[in-house]
């Protein structure tokens, strides 16, 4: 029987029959895999949400950190720095057109125009604040990251001091500060950001130990009524069904419940989008759109999910197809073979190559990870028939014969009622490798430190000494040449340092 006669009409219209006839205890194993696949959908929809935010998030930034021109095509000046209000960060977009240019310097993201000098963009969250002075315009989502991001563009002559004195770079924070830089357009550079990339590179584990667990609901979600679907075709071959198309009404009863709950899922992705974005995550939430994974990814998840189920349901049928009393008879299946076992050992071997060099691409190790995680689901069914032939070859009690002989039998539904235990501690023996460091690596809270001229440290220091005594604050002035933070990087300056001598 050819692949066209498999899923025809006929085949179709059967199995939607036998599925609605399937009485209380069939639909109840109907709906349990339509819910299982939903829930596996929505979940693997939002962690793939997830990653691609953060590269949205660093798509509306990159424009903030200058790509510096050659001044015959440079068409204004763009430097960054970083101001605070009530305690939260302010990032400050100074620009200006290069004499003779004023007319074609381009808009910058977010704006209709170039501003003109003396002229102040701000986000809608800074120009809400209260007491701030009255904005020329307001930016546009293609300058922002995230909503309630403050930032502020302010134009200026290209003459003014603040577009021709250079200024020191904090290298803890890329792109914070930036120096005057001749630009010709706003097209910018990415800049790693240390504690944005440290988010993205958890939401890549995070999603890698998500995805497999979901993979096995997602394929374990069309067995949960497989006893009564094998009866049920079982007595059709009796009746004279062929094997072609046997298959292919377990393949359409898969791909109609699979579909099913790959659509429910969907929609409970979009219904829960909005509660997503509002969940803050490294320095504020999302924006619904920067979440949304759009057309492709969407039909290639849903795509995905109803062929996992679908192969997942053809996988058990090879006693129903093979003979009609296969299932009445119970006859054993293939024993399991030891290449999974070798499979397993290769993955951890190729594992541990690539993760002993330090070098690695982070996502080089989250996939060999990814490796190791599914190679678990592969000797999973192997150790099981291999602890079933030493419980029965030492069996001394009936009960233990009978318990070895069940797991010789089908070591591979043993193995999925324990998988989900087994997965949750490799998460987490995973987890618990990682440490979590108890401060901050570049200064106390106690702490205020200040990158002077090497030949201003005395005269600082006398200042700052005198001023602290003056507020009546204990406090001991010295100076730190380990460490400057805002330095230029050339060695003339150095970090003088007040450290509360009691903070509480």
């Amino acid at each position: 029987m050819g692949p066209t006669r498999i899923l025809d009409r006929t085949t179709w219209t059967l199995t939607w029959r036998l599925l609605r006839g399937g009485g209380r205890h069939g639909n109840l194993g109907v709906g349990l895999s339509v819910a299982a696949s939903a829930l596996c959908t929505t979940l693997l929809f939002l962690c793939v949400g997830a990653n691609l935010g953060f590269g949205e998030r660093a798509a509306h930034t990159g424009w903030r950190t200058p790509a510096e021109a050659g001044l015959p095509q440079a068409m204004a000046v763009q430097a960054v720095s970083t101001a605070f209000i009530d305690g939260e960060p302010v990032t400050v977009i100074d620009v200006a057109a290069l004499p003779g240019k004023q007319g074609r310097a381009p808009a910058p993201p977010g704006m209709p125009r170039f501003p003109a000098p003396g002229e102040v963009w701000t986000s809608p969250a800074l120009g809400k604040l209260p007491g701030r002075a009255t904005t020329t315009g307001t930016l546009g989502r293609a300058a922002l990251a995230r909503p309630g991001e403050k930032v502020a563009v302010v134009g200026h002559r290209a003459d003014d001091p603040a577009m021709t004195t250079k200024r020191g770079t904090d290298p803890r924070r890329p792109g914070d500060i930036v120096t005057p830089t001749p630009v010709a357009d706003f097209t910018g550079t990415r800049t790693p950001d240390g504690i944005a990339s440290q988010y993205q590179d958890l939401t890549k584990l995070a999603t890698l130990l998500v995805i497999v667990p979901l993979l096995v609901l997602g394929a374990s979600s069309a067995r949960l009524s497989v006893s009564r679907r094998d009866s049920r075709l079982a007595m059709l071959r009796l009746v004279g069904a062929a094997p072609g198309r046997i298959a292919g009404m377990a393949a359409a009863e898969a791909a109609l419940t699979g579909a099913a709950g790959a659509l429910a899922g969907a929609l409970g992705y979009a219904a829960l989008l909005p509660l997503a974005a509002n969940v803050p995550v490294a320095g504020g939430s999302w924006y619904a759109s920067d979440l949304w994974v759009g057309a492709p990814v969407l039909l290639a998840v849903l795509a995905g999910v109803v062929l996992m189920v679908t192969v997942s349901a053809l996988a058990g049928l090879r006693q129903v197809v093979v003979g009609p009393l296969g299932v009445v008879r119970r006859s054993s299946a293939p024993r399991i073979k030891a290449v999974r076992a070798l499979l397993f050992v290769a993955v951890l071997i190729g594992y541990w190559q690539i993760s002993k060099d330090k070098g690695a691409d982070i996502n080089t190790v989250v996939y060999c990870c990814a490796a190791v995680f599914a190679a678990l689901s592969v000797i999973g069914p192997w150790a099981v028939g291999v602890l079933g032939g030493l419980v029965t070859g030492l069996a001394r009690r009936p009960t233990t014969l009978l318990a070895g002989r069940r797991l010789l039998d089908d070591p591979k539904s043993v193995w999925r009622a324990v998988s989900g235990l087994t997965l949750a501690g490799f998460v987490a023996g995973f987890f618990a490798l990682f440490s979590i460091a108890g401060g901050s690596p570049w200064s106390s809270p106690d702490q205020l430190s200040l990158s002077v001229p090497k030949e201003r440290v005395a005269a600082v220091r006398q200042q700052a000494d005198a001023r602290l005594k003056h507020a009546h604050i204990d406090a001991t002035v010295g100076t730190n040449t380990a460490w400057v933070a805002t330095g230029t990087g050339t060695g003339a300056e150095r970090q003088v340092t007040a450290t509360i001598a009691d903070p509480a």
